[in-house]
């Protein structure tokens, strides 16, 4: 794995706008010194992130970031405040677990209700409301008034930590 010394003799990585470009040529047909380093690639499930590719290897942009500003590689996870795989600005970018990454989601597209964690129980006619923590999922009750579900929805969220931006409609 690349270094933090290596990777700034070989790129810059401008926090601000979460760009890195090349410090040096990379040969013929390769970039060139100053050009944009990396690509944009869409994954199976449709989200987009940054790679850039050094001696040979693959990396994420928002991964090798973390490395470029602290000196480490991340632990674990590198989450996307707004869940835009793409925005590798350094305000963005936040060490999380794999849980703490899962508590910053995007609204599902096959969401009817509009908020997630509630949904309308069908034979009751009420509205569901569940919320998931460190995989299992609990119940918080069934209401008649959708205002009411979203609430609760809402301070379970924030008792259990999750980011301000989860459940939001936002880009892949």
């Amino acid at each position: 794995m690349v270094t933090q010394k290596e990777l700034k003799q070989l790129i810059h990585y401008n926090p601000d706008t979460g760009l890195f470009t090349w410090l040096v040529d990379c040969g013929p047909g390769r970039p060139n010194q100053g050009d944009i380093a990396g690509r944009t690639q869409i994954k199976s499930c449709g989200k987009s992130y940054h790679d850039v590719c050094i001696n040979k290897k693959r990396y994420y942009a928002h991964r090798l970031a973390w490395l470029y500003m602290t000196g480490e590689w991340p632990v674990d996870k590198v989450d996307h405040d707004d869940g835009n795989g793409v925005n590798n600005k350094w305000s963005n970018l936040n060490a999380a677990t794999n849980i703490q990454n899962g508590q910053n989601v995007r609204k599902r597209i096959d969401n009817r209700s509009g908020c997630t964690g509630v949904h309308l129980h069908q034979s009751s006619g009420k509205w569901q409301v569940y919320i998931n923590e460190n995989k299992i999922r609990y119940h918080l009750g069934l209401f008649s008034d959708f205002f009411e579900a979203v609430c609760i929805r809402k301070s379970a969220e924030r008792k259990h930590n999750f980011n301000v931006n989860h459940g939001q409609v936002r880009p892949l």
